[in-house]
């Protein structure tokens, strides 16, 4: 956490600039944008201990207090994110899902 987290604005820069040249990553994202900036993870530590530590920046404790968000959707954003991911896995780069529908074939003669 403390080697993470004093780099959160050039992370969160970068993450910016990733995006306006079109090449985001969603997981990525999502980790940096919503889950760093969830108060909850911080608050049983303290703010302010975390800030004057040096692990917390002004900006990220910024982020954080102004994160208006419910937990529930960034949720759901990686609940969404990991199914992607699953899909993609299952289908194959660029093969839709061959095997469905498909009846089994066996390779053991019996």
């Amino acid at each position: 956490m403390d080697s993470l987290l004093p780099h959160y604005p050039e992370i969160s820069v970068k993450l910016d600039q990733d995006r306006r040249e079109g090449r985001s990553f969603d997981a990525l994202e999502l980790f940096i944008r919503h889950f760093l900036r969830e108060g909850s993870a911080f608050a049983t530590i303290g703010f302010e201990h975390l800030h004057k530590s040096g692990i917390l920046t002004n900006l990220h404790l910024h982020d954080i207090l102004s994160q208006n968000r419910p937990m529930s959707e960034d949720l759901d954003l990686l609940d969404e994110a990991v199914d992607e991911i699953d899909e993609r896995d299952i289908k194959g780069p660029n093969n839709p899902l061959s095997f469905v529908g498909e009846p089994i074939q066996s390779s053991c003669n019996v």
